[in-house]
């Protein structure tokens, strides 16, 4: 899946983007020859590039346009009023669109809430979260472009069209990000321009990895609702006396004329739905993060990913109130511009996290400090943008602006990633202390899951490591054996990748794992007696035994490839495998009778047939393949300088066929109750 993505970083510095004025063809020709990219692959690159570069040039001439000198304090507070506007309207058309598929019997969670929303062309859509991540990302360079301007306040009228330059700079800065991302997606994810029988399509030219990767972020979805839905299901069930017990104090409502008079307190809790950062924790407590939620993060003086999420979510509520204000009108002037950038003094969020969270100044100090913007530094690392980082301080004041779409609709999962990797918790973990923990955590799990199984009987583990040493050339992370297979494994942390080059950078992380597994599974192959006293086996034992690498990984991303022989799996659903003959993968859930029925999946029922069907059932497994069958495509139009052209869009379909009469079936048993 990954070999025809080959192109060798080093050579990436040996010429300039198509979007750069100085880009030079010949120069990116003979760095592909350089690189010795095939030529079919090639020939990919330097069209697009091609097509990159005309495109780039056009709007660099529409730039010259917007000549308007706007301060950078305006101008930020500019830039984040037009995207929380964007965000508000784009959550109207999302909620339309949600409510008529209902009403056309749409069904999976997952399918609804990516809904296509309609873009300001003809024939151009795509999802709210795809709209708002362009629009986030491309104010990245606005804000880089307007916080080196000169602070000098001048008078409002002396400006064109607040409407006017709202549109053409979220215009020509979306245009921007979204060109540099297609540079990125053809150099390292090989997506090209085609020629269609009617118009050109940008797209894939292996649809399968982005399939897979649409498949590997809908599971994370799946797995982290699930758990949200459950507590969401008991909190129902819960007295508003209990419910104020589990829940936090937060800022009620906000008094902009008198910050000092806001109302700070633990909610009422009539609702039967919970605190969003409830049921977060509550989805966190199925996934590797939890692991560290309350670690102090090394880059930090005593902060926590708990004490963050803790804040992140009192800054959200601020911003709810800030939002009943505004209602999606255009912005036309600069008292518009002031209502829609959410602007609070820094002094009253730092007191709001000292009453709300019982810290004291320092603290609420640096987690604001943590969550502040800045623009990305070259070779900085933990830079996830406004996604991780709601906070822009306005250039020169003491006011801050809360970006509404960060704080509402930001992927939890991806946001916690960022403060990881910001705090110094990524994918370097590996030999450090928390990275044996991590490594301690999840050998002890596997290890207890196979201890647990009265299926298992012939089947073997050690929660132990073995070091490398003079009698073991090798460091081993994990070792377990069903009947005659043995598992050889090679246990990483990687963090998800976010971006194009995240992503070609995942994938040689993931090859050179497996090729370390391999290596691995070799030597013990050749020096049986280290397998021996490691997993108490005899010779009959290991007697024509199977050793068989693996990679264990922390995340979703990669799981159930089978890369060169060594299998690419998941920790938790490899635990789930060990545990058990049968796994739960997928459930319907009645919220009315707090009622739930699971889709249970049988693995194996007796110890030859988990020697059997191991490791295939950790290759292609259900668990995924159910996203990749309902993986499809839907074609956006997008506007160019010469013609029109088509940008394919994966997307997943609603439940069919076996998925469908699972629910049907459900749905019944659960009407019965």
């Amino acid at each position: 899946m990954f070999d025809h993505l080959y192109f060798p970083k080093k050579h990436v510095g040996s010429f300039r983007s198509p979007t750069h004025p100085s880009f030079d063809l010949q120069e990116l020709e003979q760095a592909l020859r350089l690189a010795d990219v095939e030529a079919a692959r090639s020939q990919r690159i330097l069209s697009t590039a091609a097509w990159l570069k005309r495109q780039s040039d056009v709007l660099r001439a529409h730039k010259e346009v917007l000549t308007e000198e706007i301060p950078s304090n305006l101008s930020t507070k500019l830039c984040i009023a037009a995207i929380n506007r964007e965000f508000i309207i784009t959550q109207k058309l999302l909620n339309e669109k949600i409510k008529s598929a209902k009403e056309k019997g749409g069904l999976a969670f997952d399918h609804l809430i990516h809904q296509p929303i309609d873009g300001p062309y003809p024939e151009m859509k795509n999802s709210q979260a795809g709209v708002i991540e362009t629009a986030i990302d491309a104010a990245e360079s606005w804000l880089f472009d307007f916080m080196r301007r000169n602070n000098d306040d001048v008078k409002n009228n002396e400006y064109q069209s607040i409407t006017e330059l709202t549109v053409g700079f979220n215009r020509f800065y979306s245009l921007q990000k979204i060109f540099n991302d297609m540079w990125n997606s053809a150099l390292y994810l090989d997506y090209y321009i085609a020629e269609g029988e009617k118009n050109r399509v940008w797209m894939p030219f292996d649809p399968k990895l982005a399939e897979w990767t649409a498949a590997w972020k809908a599971r994370d979805e799946a797995i982290f609702f699930s758990k949200t839905m459950q507590f969401a299901a008991s909190w129902k069930k819960k007295s508003p006396r209990e419910r104020r017990a589990l829940s936090h104090r937060t800022v009620l409502d906000v008094n902009i004329n008198r910050w000092d008079k806001s109302k700070i307190g633990i909610p009422a809790c009539i609702s039967s739905i919970p605190s969003r950062y409830l049921a977060e924790m509550a989805g966190f407590s199925r996934t590797y993060v939890e692991y560290f939620m309350n670690d102090k993060l090394p880059n930090t003086k005593n902060i926590s990913l708990t004490d963050l999420n803790r804040a992140f979510h009192v800054i959200h509520d601020i911003a709810d109130c800030l939002s009943t204000s505004v209602s999606g009108d255009l912005i036309q002037s600069w008292s518009c511009v002031a209502n829609y950038s959410f602007e609070v003094e820094k002094n009253f969020l730092s007191s709001a996290l000292k009453k709300c969270m019982s810290i004291d100044t320092d603290k609420a100090c640096e987690i604001i400090e943590f969550l502040t913007f800045k623009p990305k530094l070259r070779g900085e690392k933990g830079h996830r943008g406004l996604w991780s980082a709601p906070i822009v301080q306005v250039p020169s004041t003491n006011g801050i602006l809360l970006l509404l779409p960060s704080l509402a609709i930001g992927d939890p999962f991806r946001r916690v990633e960022a403060w990881m990797e910001k705090g110094g918790l990524d994918d370097s973990l590996k030999g450090t202390q928390r990275g044996l923990k991590f490594e301690n955590t999840i050998r002890n799990n596997l290890h207890n899951a196979i201890l647990g199984n009265n299926i298992l009987v012939n089947s073997y583990s050690n929660n132990k490591s073995i070091p490398k040493s003079r009698n073991c050339d090798e460091e081993i992370d994990y070792m377990f054996s069903i009947g005659k297979k043995v598992f050889i494994a090679e246990i990483k942390f990687f963090l998800n990748p976010a971006d194009a080059f995240e992503k070609y950078l995942h994938h040689e992380k993931l090859c050179a794992a497996a090729s370390q597994a391999k290596r691995k599974a070799d030597y013990l192959s050749k020096h049986r007696d280290i397998v021996k006293m490691h997993l108490g086996l005899t010779d009959h034992d290991l007697e024509n035994g199977i050793f068989i690498p693996i990679v264990i990984n922390n995340c979703s991303y990669g799981f159930g490839l089978d890369i060169d022989g060594c299998v690419v799996t998941d920790y938790r659903f490899l635990q789930l495998c060990l545990k058990d003959g049968a796994i739960v993968i997928g459930a319907a859930i009645d919220r009315f009778k707090n009622a739930q029925v699971d889709h249970v999946f049988d693995l194996y029922r007796s110890q030859i047939e988990a020697e059997n069907n191991f490791p295939a059932i950790l290759i292609n497994p259900e668990v995924i393949m159910r996203y990749v069958r309902r993986v499809d495509w839907y074609q956006s139009a997008f506007p160019s300088a010469d013609g029109r052209i088509a940008v394919q869009i994966p997307y997943l379909r609603d439940f069919e066929e076996e998925d469908l009469a699972r629910y049907e079936s459900a749905k019944e048993f659960l009407a019965s109750l």
